[in-house]
């Protein structure tokens, strides 16, 4: 059995002259010291405190991995 926990993935994106960071949330496991990465949903918003809280609420919700693309895509809709 895993335990699906979530986090958020920091990413700067480089286009010539503009440099931005965006903001994505990571599904992982992590037994005996190993990370193993299920599924990461990559530059989602560029506001750090709502991908922090949306990863928290996965957290306490306990979410099941096979609905994190409609928690995101839900998120997105907001």
């Amino acid at each position: 059995m895993f335990d699906v926990k979530y986090d958020i993935v920091e990413e700067t994106y480089r286009c010539e002259n503009e440099v931005r960071t965006a903001y994505g949330i990571v599904a992982y496991d992590a037994k005996n010291g190993v990370c193993d990465v299920f599924e990461a949903l990559h530059d989602i918003s560029d506001d750090k405190e709502k991908v922090c809280e949306l990863a928290y609420q996965c957290n306490k919700l306990g979410l099941d991995l096979e609905h994190m693309e409609e928690v995101v895509t839900d998120f997105l809709n907001e």
